[in-house]
């Protein structure tokens, strides 16, 4: 039972760590894309990479919480 246990809470926090780091790397690649000039229009993608990474990390700490 302590193995099953111990099993869940690794995929719990795999998940939730791979989505935070996801979300962490949206604005980073927004930021390339807007510095290199690959953007549509030149537009600044910041405020759009900051809500999607908002979405990430809050699905990752709703929907990932560990109540054990």
């Amino acid at each position: 039972m302590h193995f099953l246990l111990g099993l869940y809470r690794i995929f719990i926090l795999n998940g939730q760590i791979s989505m935070m780091v996801a979300g962490l790397l949206i604005p980073i690649i927004a930021n390339y894309y807007y510095i290199n000039g690959i953007s549509s229009y030149g537009i600044d993608l910041d405020p759009v990479s900051m809500s999607i990474t908002f979405l990430f990390h809050g699905a990752a700490l709703l929907l990932f919480k560990c109540s054990m």
